[in-house]
Formats: C-alpha cells, structure tokens, sequence
C-alpha cells in the first residue's frame, strides 16, 4: 500500500519508492496518482491530507499540505493549480468543486452540488467526477448526469457534451447486493427511502 511500482509501456517493472510513516517522502494511504507536467509524479496522500510530489526516480521533491480542507479527490496541474471536491456543511450540505491555488488555498468554485441530509450508499451517491488534461484544461462532470463541461486553463468554458440516458430504476435488493460486493466486510446501511433509479453514470 505504501509503494509506489512503475512500469514500462510494455509492462516491463523499472523502479519502485515510498516507506510507511508521516515524515518527507513518506505514505500512509496514497489515493491516488498523477503524472503532472510529464515529468512529476504527484501521490494523494489521504491519511497525511497533503500531496506528494516526485521525481520520475523517485526522490521526493516537496509537499502541499491540505490544512483543514479534506479532499475526495486532488488532481493538481502543470502550472501548480489544485482541482478539489469538498463537502461544506451549513444549512445545507453541499459538494463543491473548487480550484485552489499552489498553497491549497481556494481561488474560485467552479460547481455545487446539494448532498441529501441522509445521504445513499456510496456507490449511488451522486459526486463529481474530473480530469485535467494536458493543456491544463479540465474536464468534469457529476456522476448522476450524462453532462461533461470542458474549460480551459482560465476557467473559460469551451464547450458543454450531453448525451441522453435512460436511468434504471433501484430497489433495496439490488442495492444491497451490489453494496456487498464493493464492501463484503461493512454492514448495509440503514435506507429508509431508497432512490428510484441508480445515478445515469451506473451500469445496472
């Protein structure tokens, strides 16, 4: 869990680096993974809420502290700009999706979305989904709509991809079933009022 592997593009292992602690360089549950600028690697660090920025061998070049925002998810860009979705709790609950600058402080709320006060499992709970690309334009969306919004490194927007869906509908069974297979080891939560149909993003 603590490692990071890398591969060739034939699938040929060339190096491995990271140790389990909380000191420079070092992991405790990486989320997640990005190849920034080509040439850095960029590991989310969940558990130490910071960012860990490499080399392509390896050595650990600095890290960006998330302070008291936590993070789903955190895709920085080349120019050292941070895309984030965080959940604000107020009269409402809501998920925004936010740009932060270098030193993860917030610079502009690009989307928001209301959370249900007892919120589905997770994997029919709506949330964003988001890419940056290597112009540093983004791409993101909301996983309960078949709707993409592309902008660019400014925050203009470009265009807008729609395509229709047909959602099936939900039920607690099916729910439970597909709940069990992601997390075997959790118990089912309490749903009192199950949606009607599964996000337009679901497979079912």
């Amino acid at each position: 869990m603590f490692l990071s592997k890398f591969f060739d593009k034939n699938g040929e292992f060339k190096r491995k680096f990271g140790t389990k602690g909380q000191g420079p360089g070092e992991l405790m549950l990486p989320f997640a993974m990005f190849l920034v600028g080509g040439k850095d690697i960029v590991i989310n660090d969940a558990q130490n809420t910071h960012l860990s920025y490499f080399s392509i061998d390896g050595k650990c070049l600095k890290e960006v502290k998330c302070g008291k925002v936590r993070t789903y998810a955190a895709i920085p860009d080349s120019r050292g700009y941070i895309y984030g979705d965080a959940v604000e709790f107020g009269d409402e609950i809501t998920m925004n999706l936010i740009k932060f600058n270098q030193h993860f402080e917030p610079v502009d709320t690009l989307a928001s979305m209301e959370i249900p006060g007892e919120p589905p499992p997770v994997l029919i709970m709506a949330r964003f989904v988001f890419a940056v690309n290597d112009d540093d334009s983004l791409l993101w969306g909301k996983s309960n709509a078949y709707e993409l919004h592309l902008i660019d490194p400014e925050g203009t927007l470009i265009r807008i991809i729609v395509k229709d869906s047909k959602p099936r509908k939900a039920n607690l069974t099916n729910l439970k079933l597909e709940y069990m297979k992601l997390f075997p080891d959790r118990k089912f939560p309490d749903i009192k009022k199950p949606p009607p149909h599964y996000p337009k993003h679901s497979p079912h």
